[in-house]
């Protein structure tokens, strides 16, 4: 039986999933995450976008330009559709900074925990998880 069967759920677990998993069709009018974001910008610049546990904010004006300045770089850089970028960073501002960066570039990200130490880090084979291992790219 494979791993993600429901058959290695609990019968209680089944009935919940039948239950709560499966909703009423919704029509979705963006196909791109990046899309939907970028229609909140328009519509909401100078809303906080996120607020990081230290108090730092950003508006999604603010998050679209620096993303699109990092997804500009990231490009100019030889990032092309469909790479695969790993994004080892804790989280904060500048992960989302990341994340809409590489989905503007048409490109995957690969979140990896940016808490782990340096020795750590570099012991990760980024080949496997990604095309794109550049660790400085957002510098």
């Amino acid at each position: 039986m494979p791993f993600y069967s429901m058959d290695n759920l609990s019968l209680e677990d089944q009935r919940l999933f039948e239950l709560f998993g499966r909703g009423s069709r919704v029509n979705i009018p963006f196909d791109l995450v990046h899309s939907a974001f970028e229609n909140v910008v328009d519509t909401h610049p100078h809303v906080t976008a996120a607020r990081h546990h230290d108090g730092t904010t950003i508006t999604y004006q603010e998050l679209d330009k620096r993303a699109n300045i990092l997804s500009n770089r990231l490009i100019q850089r030889g990032l092309r559709p469909n790479d695969r970028v790993c994004i080892v960073v804790s989280r904060s501002i500048e992960f989302l900074v990341g994340i809409f960066a590489v989905l503007k570039a048409g490109a995957q990200y690969v979140p990896l925990d940016g808490g782990i130490v340096a020795d750590a880090a570099r012991m990760l084979p980024l080949e496997s998880f990604s095309s794109h291992s550049g660790r400085s790219w957002g510098q």
